[in-house]
Formats: structure tokens, C-alpha cells, sequence
């Protein structure tokens, strides 16, 4: 949840009259096609009323004009209503007090989302708000506007940056986590919950003690960085494609049951058309891997590179 240890300004009443907080990710098709049926279960405790209206979206650019599904879930005394379509979520509400409220209601249903959905990203993070402030009546006349902002945010946009990189990560924890059960099944990644861009793990073999990423062997490190980065791939945009992987070392760290089963990840890479470098001494892999460049060692420092492509000069 955004937080701040910025001094604050707390009314008896709330000056604002609505607010509403919008994420953006590319678009879900799924979202429009079908009803969201399975997030309904998980918000309908919070969330019980439901509806959905089409609405008529404008061309844009000469395009035609366009439909859009908007699943609308309501609280139960009507004051908080959360909304998805194919291209947002967004929580919205005419009865706001103060923001640590107002985002609570809004984490459990985003998680939700994340889990189910698993967008690759999050391209916007909007947060909108109708204002009654009257700077005579609160006795702020005169004072710069960033005290009273706040309330709601930071001048320096840090509250959003943080927040957009808390999602990010999450997402991408998510994605390498996909990675790491099809290599092993010891090993579950999550977020450290004091420090939130810090990665704790799950040890399955150790009866699922909690452990830092800074307390794991070498070998463990190099399966954990490995399934990060192949997570990572996953999240690249609609206009970016990442197809290459180099790995610099990190083999030679691995026991003989975990290196087979880090290269047949990588070979179910390779066939899925990716392009796959390693640099690396470990002989195991010589016989693994048929295209091959050599660096032969010769005197006065230098070397000769050998292999598909290479040519003297």
C-alpha cells in the first residue's frame, strides 16, 4: 500500500467529494469476451452487487467508433465501486476519508487481478480527485499547495514510482516463478514484506522457511537469477521482443542433477525459438551443447576465436 513518512494534514471532514484510482495494462481480450466470473468470487465478499454497461468509445484517427464491456462490482452500501474492462481496473468513491482506507480496498481486489489476469505490465497509474477545498475556510491562504497535496500524494511523484515498481515487481515475480517450478520444486520466490523490491524464498525442502536471497548458496543463486530472467523476458511490450540470452558463468556452481535440469530449460528455450549464448569452462557443457565458439589461449596474451561465423582478420 502507498505510504509516506511526510508530515500530514488530517480535516474532521474530507474535502474531497469523489476519487478514483486507475490502472492501465495492455489489453486483455478475455476481459471483454467473457464474464469475469472466477475475480468475482474472489471480491464478491467486498464487492457484492454487480452490473456491467457497453459503452460507446469515439474513434480515434478515423477509426470507428468501438464497444467496451464494464464490469462494475459495488460494496453493499453503494459507496465504493470497482471497476474492469479489457484495459483497466479502477476503484472509485464519493465517500473518501483518507488514503490508507482508500488503497486497503483497493489491494486485496489488484492482487486478485494480478493472480488471475497476469498482465504483463502496468502502462499507466492514474489517481483522479474532485476537490470542496476552500483555502480561506481552512485557514491556507498563502500556503504553497504541496503541504495540502499531501494528503493524496508527493510533489516528486515518488508515491506513484514506488507503487508502479511494487506491481512491476510483482508481475515479474510471478513470471519467474513459472520458470523456477519447471526447474525445481524446492523453490517459491516472493516479496520481502518490510522491504517491498527485495526478494525473499520460499524453501520447500526446508519445511517452508522463509529465507533471504542473500543466505543462498551459489548454485541456488544461479537457478534464482536464472528464473528471474527468463521471467523478465516474458514482460517485454507489444513493440519489443526479447529472443537472446546470455549466460556468463555460473555453471561451474551447480551439482550434477541441477545442471541437467537448467539446461533442459534452456533447451526448451532454444526450441521455442529463442537464442541461447553460454560462456562457460565447465566441460559438461561442451558435450550438451553442439554450436560452439572456442577462445584458445595463445602467447603474448592473446587468443584465437574459433567456430560458425568467425573468419580471420
Amino acid at each position: 500500500m502507498i505510504s509516506s513518512d511526510n508530515r500530514r494534514y488530517a480535516y474532521g471532514k474530507s474535502q474531497l467529494i469523489e476519487v478514483i484510482c486507475q490502472l492501465r495494462f495492455p489489453t486483455i481480450l478475455s476481459i471483454d469476451t467473457r464474464e469475469p466470473a472466477d475475480f468475482q468470487e474472489t471480491v464478491r465478499a467486498a464487492f457484492p452487487r454487480y452490473q456491467c454497461q457497453v459503452e460507446k468509445l469515439p474513434g480515434v484517427n478515423g477509426a470507428p467508433a468501438r464497444t467496451v464491456n464494464n464490469h462494475t462490482f459495488i460494496s453493499e452500501d453503494g459507496g465504493y465501486k470497482l471497476s474492469l474492462t479489457k484495459d483497466f481496473i479502477a476503484l472509485s468513491t464519493m465517500r473518501y476519508t483518507h488514503w490508507e482506507d482508500f488503497a486497503a480496498r483497493l489491494d486485496e481486489p489488484l492482487g486478485q487481478f494480478i493472480k488471475i489476469y497476469r498482465p504483463n505490465c502496468f502502462d499507466r497509474v492514474g489517481l483522479r480527485f474532485v476537490n470542496a477545498i476552500s483555502r480561506e475556510q481552512l485557514g491556507l491562504t498563502g500556503r504553497r499547495w504541496n503541504d495540502l497535496h499531501d494528503l493524496i500524494g508527493s510533489a516528486d511523484g515518488k508515491k506513484y514510482r514506488n507503487f508502479v515498481q511494487v506491481l512491476t515487481f510483482e508481475i515479474m515475480i510471478e513470471h519467474a516463478n513459472r520458470q523456477l517450478r519447471r526447474m525445481t520444486d524446492r523453490y517459491l520466490l516472493l516479496r520481502n514484506k518490510e522491504q517491498p523490491l527485495e526478494l525473499d524464498v520460499i524453501d520447500g525442502y526446508q519445511a517452508g522457511e522463509v529465507r533471504s536471497t542473500k543466505n543462498l548458496s551459489g548454485g541456488e543463486s544461479f537457478i534464482v537469477s536464472l528464473a528471474l530472467a527468463l521471467g523478465l523476458s516474458q514482460m517485454a511490450s507489444k513493440t519489443v521482443r526479447v529472443d537472446s540470452l546470455f549466460l556468463d558463468e555460473g555453471f561451474g556452481t551447480l551439482d550434477e542433477d541441477t545442471l541437467d535440469t537448467a539446461l533442459d530449460t534452456l533447451a526448451g528455450l532454444h526450441r521455442d525459438g529463442k537464442l541461447i549464448g553460454v560462456i562457460s569452462h565447465v566441460a559438461a557443457l561442451k558435450e550438451r551443447i553442439g554450436t560452439q565458439i572456442q577462445v584458445t589461449p595463445k602467447t603474448g596474451g592473446r587468443s584465437v576465436v574459433s567456430g560458425p561465423g568467425c573468419s580471420s582478420v
